[in-house]
């Protein structure tokens, strides 16, 4: 493989597509300076990369690294154009963090608002005007009961959203 033709390549095949460099970058799920990096020499694509680009310009691997399409073997079937890789769950493991982050946000705010109508531990009540009276209620590991739920879900989400992080980042 001659490495200062594939970045021209990249470029060649991704203007044919009439792709600009972000949109490119976009559904390869990269930066735009990776595929610049790429199409300038700089650097090359990882193998789950050049893959995903055969996929994208509809071209065999030894077409996008070499240049030149091989012939088949007699009575070969042709090899499949590979397919870009997906990866998904970008849109999902957003969602997921967002919903971990306002769940957070929650918890905390509940937490602080219940600490600041609860009594201390020991403390069954006391009486908050002439005709009310206010109850604590109890504790689960040193949180108010009626926070803990709360932090129970937060805690559930942050360690889905880690999962799919560490799973996507493996990928890449």
């Amino acid at each position: 493989m001659n490495d200062t033709e594939l970045g021209p390549r990249i470029k060649q095949y991704r203007q044919q597509k009439n792709l600009s460099q972000e949109a490119l970058a976009a559904r390869l799920e990269v930066s735009h300076q990776a595929v610049a990096k790429w199409e300038s020499g700089q650097s090359k694509p990882s193998t789950a990369n050049l893959l995903a680009l055969c996929g994208v310009f509809g071209v065999s691997l030894d077409t996008l690294v070499s240049g030149e399409e091989k012939p088949a073997a007699p009575g070969a079937d042709p090899a499949p154009v590979p397919q870009a890789d997906p990866r998904r769950g970008g849109a999902a493991g957003k969602v997921l963090a967002a919903l971990t982050l306002l769940s957070f946000s929650f918890s905390v705010a509940s937490t602080i608002y219940t600490k600041q109508v609860h009594f201390p531990e020991r403390v069954i009540g006391g009486a908050d005007g002439p005709t009310s009276i206010l109850v604590s209620g109890p504790y689960i590991l040193g949180l108010p009961a009626e926070a803990f739920p709360l932090w129970v879900i937060t805690a559930v989400l942050a360690v889905a959203t880690a999962i799919v992080f560490f799973r996507r980042r493996r990928k890449k």
